[in-house]
């Protein structure tokens, strides 16, 4: 773990988590957890990202999927 962010304390995306569930209860959500660390593992293709000087490059694992 980064030395930095360990004098934190406990779960450094607790305070996120809370904010969230008070905006769930703002905003009427339906009660499910809309987290997306909430998804089943797998509910996502796995993806690689990386930078090159000139560009973002995203390549996603999606099987069935044509790349043209």
């Amino acid at each position: 773990m980064v030395p930095s962010l360990m004098r934190y304390p406990g779960d450094l995306f607790a305070d996120f988590d809370e904010l969230q569930r008070q905006m769930d209860r703002l905003f009427g959500a339906s009660g499910l957890n809309s987290s997306i660390r909430a998804v089943q593992r797998g509910s996502f293709p796995a993806v690689n990202v990386g930078t090159t000087p000139d560009a973002i490059e995203i390549y996603a694992f999606a099987p069935g999927i044509d790349a043209a």
